[in-house]
């Protein structure tokens, strides 16, 4: 999967044809229809940012596109660690597929990074980012230090270190049409969590 680099950006796109794309989109809103675990405007750890948009994470209730969707991104990682050295050594794992929907004027639009003091974010080595959708002049996800902004295209995969040096935010979209997306990160492998993550793996093969 070939991609473009910029300040340790990676873009690649037609990494999910448009098609599959919407197949995604029509899973998130049957799904949110029927469930109570939806988040409004909250992080994966449950507590509010003042966020305007709508989650859903796949890993928790939809296995096989979140399987999908990380068979693909892993694709445009392995090219990413292939390019920047220093990489080849690190064991990392992303299962964690957060899909978001943000309407006219929504989003989440104060700067920040990806890399935290949490247990749960400390761990983190990079973000992805999937785009399930497509718009022209808004919705970009913006970078402070390198002065970039990634406009929203589907089936365009972009990967950035989670660190302070890729502080960013999420501009808000425009127009009729929600902004969706299918978002994780790379996270550094301790013994604990790679047995986390053959457990999870021996429970898909048994289910």
């Amino acid at each position: 999967m070939k991609g473009n680099y910029q300040d340790y950006i990676g873009i690649y796109d037609n990494v999910v044809d448009e098609f599959t794309c919407k197949k995604l989109i029509d899973v998130f809103e049957q799904i949110a229809e029927g469930t109570s675990n939806i988040h409004h405007g909250k992080s994966q750890f449950g507590n509010s940012l003042k966020r305007k948009d709508y989650a859903l994470y796949f890993d928790r209730v939809s296995c096989a596109e979140s399987k999908f969707v990380h068979e693909k991104v892993g694709e445009c990682m392995e090219e990413y660690i292939s390019v920047h050295q220093g990489l080849q050594d690190f064991r990392l794992a992303s299962w964690e597929c957060k899909v978001q929907k943000t309407e006219h004027g929504g989003g989440f639009h104060v700067w920040h990074s990806e890399h935290g003091g949490a247990r749960e974010s400390s761990r983190r080595v990079a973000v992805w980012t999937l785009y399930l959708s497509t718009h022209e002049g808004s919705g970009e996800t913006e970078f402070l230090q390198q002065g970039l902004k990634v406009p929203p295209k589907s089936g365009r995969v972009v990967i950035f270190p989670a660190s302070f040096t890729h502080v960013h935010r999420g501009n808000p979209p425009y127009g009729e049409n929600p902004k969706y997306m299918a978002t994780g990160w790379f996270e550094h492998l301790d013994h604990e969590m790679i047995q986390t993550v053959l457990e999870k793996e021996r429970n898909e093969k048994t289910s």
